[in-house]
């Protein structure tokens, strides 16, 4: 490229990375004074951001805010770790952390949760200088979210989940046997069960859509910090160890709408429904997503230059 290692990796830096602001505070112990409960505060470089997949209902914003707004153990303790970015970068990496680790099994897998992500991406939530209003409404609404879904996970997602299915399924199996003679009162109280946990999952559904909508309207006229997708790394298989990788890009500056899959050395146009489409029950899936900041104008996905402009001088070969 003719440039120097020196102004290569200032080249890397000015383009892929930004600059984030980490504050920690205690939750065990809360202070009177709110500039006294800052634990740790920091400010720090970033090339990409980490975003863990989690269940139903989830898509880029609610990995974001996650994390974002996270609890953790700092110095054998509970706090509160809040961040925001001061400067963002002109091209933004987001990496969809599907390897994770079943604590039962002791070993790691891969999330094939469908992650929702459209065209386009506004950060300005997330940003420093965001409307404090607005930013501690909205964890309040996140941090509310974020209490439902578990409960959703808990129903649904837990050892012999998911549990409303599994007690229709042993009052249906309970009923119908004729070997065992059982209490006419036990299978009514087994389905009033069934259907007061089918209840709780319609209502918790309800609810973390409402809370949903509610975060989404809170932040609908912050749209300044616009970023547009333009690379999709997919891996497919089940197995975090193996599979098989090929990605999309997105035809820019020129056709916005038209999108490339590059799979080994087959590259072939496809509609960005394919790119965008909801991946649930398909081990292939996204994993990395690559936004560029929209109007910078870097990214030239087919750049091609016609050698027969040029006279090209071969006397010396």
């Amino acid at each position: 490229t003719g440039l120097k290692t020196e102004d290569h990796g200032s080249v890397v830096k000015r383009l892929f990375y930004g600059k984030l602001c980490q504050r920690i505070s205690s939750i065990t112990q809360p202070s009177p004074n709110p500039s006294g409960s800052s634990v740790h505060e920091k400010e720090d470089l970033f090339s990409q951001l980490l975003v863990n997949v989690a269940d139903e209902g989830f898509d880029l914003y609610d990995g974001l805010s996650g994390r974002f707004d996270d609890v953790v153990d700092f110095e054998d303790k509970k706090a509160r770790m809040e961040t925001s970015i001061v400067d963002p970068p002109p091209i933004l990496q987001i990496q969809l952390q599907r390897v994770q680790f079943n604590r039962e099994t002791l070993e790691a897998y891969k999330s094939n949760a469908y992650v929702k992500f459209e065209e386009s991406l506004f950060i300005d939530r997330f940003l420093s200088n965001a409307d404090p209003v607005k930013k501690e409404r909205s964890k309040e609404i996140e941090r509310e979210l974020h209490t439902c879904r578990e409960r959703l996970s808990q129903l649904t997602k837990g050892k012999g989940g998911p549990y409303d299915r599994s007690l229709v399924n042993t009052w249906n199996m309970l009923s119908q046997q004729q070997v065992i003679n059982i209490e006419p009162d036990f299978l009514r109280d087994l389905k009033l069960e069934g259907q007061a946990l089918l209840d709780e999952l319609v209502d918790y559904r309800a609810k973390a859509a409402s809370l949903k909508s509610a975060v989404e309207n809170l932040w609908k006229d912050d749209r300044k910090v616009e970023y547009e997708l333009c690379s999709v790394f997919v891996h497919r298989g089940s197995s975090p160890s193996f599979g098989h990788y090929f990605f999309y890009s997105r035809d820019l500056p020129d056709n916005p709408d038209r999108w490339l899959k590059y799979n080994d050395q087959d590259v072939s146009s496809v509609p960005k429904s394919e790119v965008l489409a909801d991946t649930t029950g398909s081990t292939a899936n996204p994993y990395l997503l690559v936004f560029a900041r929209k109007g910078a104008n870097l990214i030239n996905t087919i750049h091609r230059t016609n050698y027969d402009e040029f006279e090209m001088d071969t006397t010396d070969s």
